[in-house]
């Protein structure tokens, strides 16, 4: 009786092994189910991302073109996705689009196909990917301008000066590089906006005069704002001194490559030696030059302070060029296009 007992309890055993061995097998099935869902799923998205960030690109590069040159901006949004990483086979459309103003928009759409490594266990081989960008142009007012201009085409030559202080530096009175910003209150405006930057609400600075809509034009001090200049820029020294991160200091302005910065200078937009300052058009910086004539802002560049200095009684500031900051500031999306433009995502 108790011999039977036990042979069926072992029986009982045997067969429970059994189950437990089913059981784990199919469990390893779904297990492996879920390995290719979270692998392959796992390279998608990060397909979509590199597609995304390209795309991105692609269409800020073009729209800058618009809304005057389409064309143009169809060939260097396409360009920017090729260098890349994306071919033209994998672009599905090309678009130029009116959102708020004719021809304000780009778009990009883009496909591309993963092969898959464990969803093959499914029956699933490969996945298609799509993603899409489109930037739109937008009036662009600046924010925390400095009241000086460059010459555009010395923006990027490194080492600059920024307001000069001779008369023979710049042909006579009248333009010594100090630019009156609206509203134009003389020498009380020029040393706040040195100290806290000049930030247009939007309307300060309409055109001037066609044909090019696209740029804002500003008459320059006519003085050569001596006390002002010597005030404003001897604060920003004092409070970069106090407040200023390392990093945002650069040890050697003289000999600064704009292509090759030292490591560890990491500037930023906070710093008190770094600010944005308008590009001017070589044609009208010639033509103000000796004279109180307005002259045309094209865009900005961001500026690292390097101090001031007297010669002979006159007093100079030297800056060293950083970058292009072409389209900074708040876009006032769905404004008439005039003034400085510039580009944003659209999504």
């Amino acid at each position: 009786m108790v011999s039977n007992i036990v042979k069926r309890m072992f029986a009982w055993r045997k067969d429970e092994r059994g189950v437990v061995v089913l059981t784990v097998a199919l469990s390893s099935v779904g297990l492996m189910g879920f390995v290719a869902m979270a692998v392959d799923v796992g390279m998608i998205y990060e397909t979509r991302r590199q597609l995304q960030v390209g795309l991105d690109g692609a269409a800020l590069a073009g729209a800058w073109e618009l809304p005057s040159d389409p064309a143009n901006a169809v060939a260097k949004g396409s360009e920017y996705a090729a260098y890349n990483g994306i071919p033209s086979t994998e672009i599905t459309a090309r678009t130029i689009m009116t959102i708020f103003n004719p021809n304000d928009a780009l778009q990009f759409t883009a496909r591309r196909r993963v092969d898959l490594t464990f969803a093959r266990i499914l029956g699933l081989d490969v996945a298609d990917v799509d993603a899409s960008a489109t930037a739109i142009v937008a009036q662009v007012p600046p924010v925390g301008v400095w009241p000086w201009g460059v010459p555009a085409s010395q923006a990027d030559e490194g080492y600059v000066v920024l307001k000069y202080g001779a008369i023979g530096d710049r042909g006579g009175p009248g333009n010594f590089g100090p630019l009156n910003l609206p509203p134009g209150e003389g020498a009380t405006s020029y040393l706040s906006y040195i100290r806290n930057g000049w930030d247009d609400p939007g309307g300060a600075m309409p055109p001037y005069a066609p044909p090019n809509p696209y740029s804002w034009w500003v008459d320059p001090q006519t003085g050569n704002m001596v006390g002002p200049t010597r005030v404003g820029v001897d604060y920003l020294l004092d409070m970069s001194v106090q407040y200023d991160k390392p990093a945002w200091i650069l040890a050697d302005p003289d000999n600064y490559d704009p292509d090759n910065p030292p490591a560890g200078f990491k500037p930023h937009i906070d710093g008190y030696r770094i600010g944005l300052i308008p590009l001017i058009s070589d044609a009208s910086w010639d033509a103000a030059t000796g004279k109180s004539r307005p002259v045309e802002i094209t865009g900005f560049a961001a500026f690292y302070l390097d101090g001031r200095f007297d010669q002979g009684g006159h007093m100079y500031v030297t800056g060293v060029f950083l970058a292009n900051a072409k389209g900074f500031g708040k876009a006032l999306i769905g404004a008439p296009l005039e003034g400085l433009i510039g580009a944003r995502l659209w999504r």
